[in-house]
């Protein structure tokens, strides 16, 4: 009897401490939220006293991890084997820089993850454009690039990473006469690391930027859309790493702000 009472007794001081854990984080949330509100609405009402404008909606997700990547000699092969065909031939230059050749063409790649090509297209059944579109698609596949526009002799493929956008990554195309160009950086297919970076929030990011509109002067009347994406970051003797940005669209171009150290570039 007195176990039955104890035991009683015991899972209702848990049920309690949980009903008081769970009330004390929804108020955490809820304060969370409010000081969030305030925050967005004394912002709104600076960007309005400096004359520009802002979405109606902000928002509020968490930048993503900062990955770092090394070079990926294999997919370096497969893209030049895609866009200049099979019997390729590969030549070390040295200094990071690999070369692949064949009898119409040459595939350049360097340690930072750029690369270029430049490829005759041979005479045949089809014509250039149409050898071209396949060409550029097989590329793009190898590379892991989103599928490429090729209209009127030119054209690009994005890159994304983990669902963002990546600034400073993909390619693009043209096409003159029967000589196809292209031109852009790519993405390793593995990841080294993944490392939380500075939780940047987008007011925070927004606040940055005005900042920098009125120390350069810039004339921008409107911020149209905000979003997270990465932003490429590669040398020849460090490994490529993906940096987290906030992506500001505006009425006068585009801008990156650095989840990092909040400084501000334009793409």
């Amino acid at each position: 009897m007195e176990r039955s009472r104890l035991k009683t007794i015991i899972i209702l001081i848990l049920a309690l401490v949980n009903l008081a854990l769970a009330l004390s984080l929804g108020l955490g949330l809820h304060q969370g939220r409010t000081a969030e509100a305030a925050l967005l609405s004394e912002l709104r009402e600076r960007f309005t006293a400096e004359g520009c404008a802002l979405p109606q909606d902000i928002p509020t997700d968490a930048p993503p991890m900062v990955v770092t990547m090394e070079r990926d000699s294999g997919r370096e092969g497969e893209m030049a084997e895609a866009i200049l065909g099979e019997g390729t031939e590969f030549i070390d230059q040295g200094g990071g820089i690999a070369v692949y050749r064949s009898g119409s063409g040459q595939a350049t790649f360097r340690a930072g993850g750029s690369f270029s090509v430049m490829l005759r297209l041979p005479d045949g059944e089809s014509t250039p454009t149409e050898q071209a579109e396949q060409r550029v698609r097989a590329f793009a596949r190898a590379a892991g690039f989103e599928t490429p526009t090729l209209l009127s002799g030119s054209g690009s493929a994005a890159q994304r990473y983990g669902g963002y956008p990546v600034s400073g990554a993909g390619a693009s195309f043209s096409l003159r006469g029967s000589t196809l160009t292209a031109e852009g950086s790519y993405l390793p297919s593995a990841y080294l690391s993944k490392t939380e970076g500075p939780a940047m929030s987008a007011a925070t990011a927004l606040t940055r930027f005005l900042d920098f509109r009125s120390q350069s002067g810039a004339v921008i009347a409107e911020v149209t859309e905000i979003s997270l994406r990465y932003l490429l970051r590669s040398t020849a003797s460090a490994p490529m790493t993906l940096s987290p940005v906030w992506y500001l669209t505006t009425d006068s171009g585009s801008y990156l702000v650095s989840c990092a150290d909040g400084s501000v570039s334009r793409e």
